[in-house]
């Protein structure tokens, strides 16, 4: 009945009571805006990961170079070992000198090992084992 205009104008009160139970936003309206929500994070998930794309993945600092160097000094040990077998084993403060060169780079090797960025996680496994068997 109220809603039947009675050629009056109506109150802004009435107004108010008759939108009592309007929502703010309509059903419409809340579709609409998930709708759009959804899209611009799917965008912005688009660009983000083609921005990745582009620069590509960030290059980690390796230490195999590092650990490398210490089995080619480690060669170079062996070759030493040779040598004085070769000779007889003539000078003993060669192989006193030797085993304090080994020694040394199992320390240095070990003290690095944990900080170390290695892409072959089996190489400090051979370095170790090469200095066992040089000793």
């Amino acid at each position: 009945m109220i809603t039947i205009p009675s050629g009056f104008p109506l109150s802004p009160g009435t107004v108010t009571y008759l939108k009592r139970n309007e929502p703010l936003f309509s059903m419409k309206t809340i579709t609409k805006i998930k709708n759009t929500f959804g899209m611009v994070m799917s965008v912005l998930t688009t660009i983000l990961l083609l921005i990745k794309w582009i620069r590509g993945k960030a290059e980690e600092a390796q230490d195999d170079d590092e650990f490398m160097g210490y089995i080619r000094e480690l060669t170079q040990i062996e070759r030493d070992i040779w040598k004085l077998e070769e000779d007889g084993f003539r000078d003993p403060s060669q192989l006193a000198l030797i085993s304090k060169r080994l020694t040394l780079l199992r320390i240095d090797a070990l003290e690095k090992y944990p900080d170390a960025n290695l892409n072959d996680p089996g190489l400090m496994d051979r370095i170790l084992s090469l200095i066992c068997q040089c000793h």
